[in-house]
């Protein structure tokens, strides 16, 4: 559960690196939407009922990775 706490808190660190407009606002919306999962990954093992919150981490941390890879795909070569 460390490492994907740690995980959430990059994503939440590099979403700063995203502008605010077309395709990158949507990357940053889902890089904050991981990040802010935090207290959820890292605490579930004290409270196990913070599961349900952390199992939204199946959602967003594909959607950011499938955008990014979007993003990144139209770079030019």
């Amino acid at each position: 559960m460390y490492g994907y706490s740690l995980m959430s808190l990059s994503t939440l660190f590099a979403a700063a690196v995203f502008a605010n407009r077309g395709l990158e606002r949507w990357i940053r919306r889902a890089l904050i939407a991981n990040g802010c999962l935090i207290p959820f990954l890292a605490l579930q093992m004290y409270y196990p009922p913070l599961i349900w919150g952390g199992s939204l981490w199946a959602i967003t941390f594909p959607a950011a990775t499938w955008l990014l890879a979007v993003r990144f795909s139209r770079l030019p070569p």
